[in-house]
């Protein structure tokens, strides 16, 4: 008799948000997977993947990264299944669902969908027709759910009334059985704290110095509020930053008005336009024009900042994602670079150690810079000059002579092909010899035997310099809660030397 085989299922589990509490939390479905894998013994997990507070549509602010796991190791053939709650969790966008249910067709990948008490198999028609409109009326589900949003959106900018998150010094009021909005009030506490700042802001005080005064007086600030961490046993309150008090300091929210800012999907709606609100404001509206003013005073004037860069590898490193140059984010650990969308980050410290070992070693072992610099390279250039000069000479001389028609229009076209060529070759020749006099000054110094005391006693304008010679450096991304390894900040080597 033979031996059953084993099953390895992937277990997905997501929720975007449960407001009401009738969405399936990522433990209940962690729950009834538990269910069901003790009903089939022949379940060998993989592993669970979830993605709390993830969307799964087209409108999704955030990626789910625990998903683009499991698609990995559906691609490297670790799964034989994958278990979900309910279609809709897997994807509510079929420019998703499509390539994922095609790539499981490929792999011979079964689908087991909870709520559905069913068994997807794709090599059935039945089965993918099934799928594919649960994944339609999940994607439709989805659309719907938008156009009611900003319906109610809209409704609510002409009534007045508050829409999103509860701002940083007031309350709301609902009804206890409807949980109807009934208003929104000043906070006891922190309405007081909304005066200070733009009181203190507008008298001149700068952001920084406020954030500091906020941070050492231990006040909450909104974000920790927004998320109910000040409610936590042992709560330490999170460092108050620049941004925020200024965001605070020239909201209009405040004066008991609300700017839409818009949406792009949202072409209806008046982007910018300022409404009346319905609930009553904390400040004078002289006092929030007083706060605006001096803000733009401060955009408007010239940055103080000097031409010495400051940070390593701030724009010379870039995204893996979107390309963009990262930047120095300061946090209240420690500071991070991280690009400007915040795909990826990673401390500072680690990547700028990555980056000095690396290039020590590259000076250590660098044969082919080094042999640039013995006494003949100046014959060597000087003959690479006069070879591009030829090859530059008689390409103008060949379009030169087809211009005053001493050559036919043939002839042109079988020679022109041998002349850019040549030139080319020689161009190439000729920059593979001229080294940018930052490597020739790092190289050839004498001065200082150990490679990375060498490259450190550079400014750091320089050692950037040479980062952006030597390397297309790139930051990749690590999994959440993973540790860095050294491989996150990818070094390609620029063609310099041939």
């Amino acid at each position: 008799m033979s031996k059953r085989r084993k099953i390895r299922p992937a277990v997905y589990l997501r929720v975007s948000q449960d407001r009401n509490g009738k969405a399936k939390s990522v433990k209940e479905q962690a729950h009834e997977y538990g269910l069901d894998a003790a009903d089939n013994p022949l379940w060998v997990e993989v592993g669970r993947y979830t993605d709390n507070d993830r969307s799964a549509s087209r409108f999704a602010a955030k990626e789910r990264p625990e998903f683009n796991r499991m698609v990995a190791d559906i691609e490297a053939g670790r799964v034989d299944q994958v278990w979900m709650w309910a279609v809709s969790r897997q994807s509510r966008d079929l420019a998703t669902f499509v390539p994922l249910r095609d790539l499981c067709r490929e792999k011979g990948i079964t689908w087991y969908v909870h709520s559905e008490e069913r068994l997807y198999d794709f090599t059935k028609r039945s089965d993918v027709k099934q799928v594919t409109r649960s994944a339609v009326d999940a994607e439709e589900s989805s659309e719907e759910t938008s156009v009611l949003v900003r319906r109610s959106i809209r409704a609510n900018l002409r009534d007045g009334r508050p829409h999103g998150n509860v701002p940083y010094g007031y309350r709301r009021r609902y009804h206890e059985h409807s949980k109807e909005l009934i208003a929104q009030d000043p906070h006891p506490q922190r309405a007081a704290i909304v005066v200070e700042i733009c009181t203190r802001y507008a008298a001149g005080e700068s952001l920084n110095a406020l954030r500091l005064d906020l941070t050492r007086r231990k006040v909450p600030c909104p974000g920790d509020i927004r998320t109910h961490k000040d409610t936590r046993p042992g709560y330490t309150p999170t460092p108050w930053n620049a941004t925020t008090v200024r965001d605070i300091a020239t909201s209009t929210v405040y004066i008991g008005r609300r700017t839409y800012r818009g949406s792009q999907r949202d072409p209806e709606a008046q982007h910018g336009q300022v409404y009346v609100g319905d609930w009553p404001a904390l400040i004078s509206v002289e006092l929030h024009e007083q706060c605006v003013r001096r803000m733009r005073k401060v955009a408007e004037q010239p940055w103080p900042r000097t031409s010495r860069p400051r940070h390593l590898l701030s724009t010379v490193m870039c995204c893996c994602v979107c390309g963009e140059g990262v930047g120095v984010q300061h946090r209240p650990d420690r500071p991070v670079y991280r690009c400007p969308t915040g795909h990826v980050v990673v401390a500072q410290d680690y990547a700028d150690e990555v980056v000095i070992s690396a290039i020590a070693a590259w000076i250590e072992r660098n044969r082919v810079a080094r042999s640039v610099l013995r006494a003949d390279v100046g014959e060597q250039v000087h003959a690479a000059r006069e070879a591009y000069a030829e090859a530059e000479r008689e390409w103008k001389d060949l379009v030169a002579r087809a211009d005053r028609e001493e050559i036919s229009v043939g002839a042109f076209a079988a020679l022109e092909p041998g002349k850019l060529a040549r030139r080319k070759a020689a161009e190439e020749a000729l920059e593979r010899l001229t080294m940018p006099g930052v490597l020739v000054d790092l190289l050839s110094d004498t001065s200082e035997p150990d490679p990375r005391r060498r490259f450190l006693a550079r400014p750091v304008g320089v050692r950037r310099d040479i980062l952006r010679l030597v390397w297309q450096i790139t930051l990749q991304r690590t999994g959440k809660g993973r540790k860095p390894t050294p491989e996150v900040v990818a070094m390609v080597p620029r063609e310099l030397f041939g």
